[in-house]
């Protein structure tokens, strides 16, 4: 009984997680936005150990966020308005005004997660 019910709540989970994607892919245009690119660096700890003793590293971890033009699309499935976002090229940008219609492309480049680069440096350890 309990493996059934462990199955359930778990198949449930899954079905759930699924759920949370991006739920449209064309819409109007209700907003647009111009991000300049930026770049962060943060210090990540990492430890060597050789069984005896621990030595801890701090790693600097890049990630660079190019220049980036996002569209707000809307759009209404009957109940509610369902809004998302999407990472276009600039010219795409530049061609589509507030109240038009966008529809989601990946061959054109279109991106539904920010673009970014990670990098991270490698420490030289000398013995």
């Amino acid at each position: 009984m309990k493996r059934v019910l462990l199955s359930a709540i778990c198949l449930f989970l899954l079905f759930s997680l699924c759920a949370c994607g991006n739920n449209i892919t064309d819409g109007e245009v209700c907003k647009k936005e111009y991000k300049e690119e930026y770049t962060t660096i943060t210090m990540l700890p990492f430890v060597i150990s050789n069984g005896k003793n621990a030595t801890t590293m701090l790693i600097p971890h890049t990630v660079h966020y190019p220049d980036r033009y996002v569209i707000y699309i809307k759009k209404f499935n009957g109940e509610e308005w369902l809004e998302e976002d999407f990472y276009v090229a600039e010219d795409v940008y530049n061609q589509i005004n507030v109240g038009d219609m966008f529809e989601y492309d990946k061959s054109r480049g279109d991106l539904k997660d920010e673009p970014y680069t990670k990098e991270r440096k490698k420490s030289e350890v000398t013995k």
